[in-house]
């Protein structure tokens, strides 16, 4: 009889025990913000309005040229930066254009850029970004490259 009252016991904790693991994962789940959930972590526009808001953010304008006006904003402290562009010209449907970061150890993919009506770019770069190096932009084939295929068409120093 007790072996009994033990199994009849058991049943009800195990599901008690899953009913909180369900819970337990779920929790999780909402904070990570996985996708299809209603979860509060920062998402693209949320980092980019960080960088740009900033308080130690820098904007440095490229020189005028054939890209329309080209700007970065980069945060040291948030180890950050964001793309601006207005005026882009179109690529062929074959090609886009492909952001790098370029340090001593030379060019590393930061990211593919598609301009929106008006030629319009506003885009976090991919990976750490210090303020030491340069962005720079390329045409590349449609999916971008993992280096550089052509000469960059701005470079944006941020060291200036």
């Amino acid at each position: 009889a007790g072996e009994r009252g033990v199994r009849r016991r058991f049943p009800p904790l195990l599901a008690a025990a899953a009913a909180l693991l369900v819970a337990a994962i779920s929790v999780t789940a909402l904070n990570l913000g996985l996708p299809g959930r209603g979860g509060r972590s920062e998402g693209p526009v949320d980092l980019v309005a960080a960088v740009l808001a900033a308080p130690d953010a820098r904007r440095i304008a490229a020189k005028p040229g054939p890209t329309g006006q080209v700007a970065v904003v980069v945060s040291r402290r948030r180890g950050q930066a964001v793309f601006e562009a207005s005026g882009l010209p179109e690529v062929p449907a074959a090609r886009t254009y492909q952001l790098w970061v370029v340090d001593r150890s030379g060019p590393r993919p930061a990211g593919l850029v598609e301009p929106g009506g008006g030629g319009k770019v506003t885009r976090l770069l991919e990976g750490r970004v210090t303020g030491s190096e340069q962005v720079a932009m390329t045409v590349e084939r449609r999916g971008g490259a993992a280096r550089p295929t052509s000469e960059p068409v701005v470079v944006v120093d941020l060291r200036a």
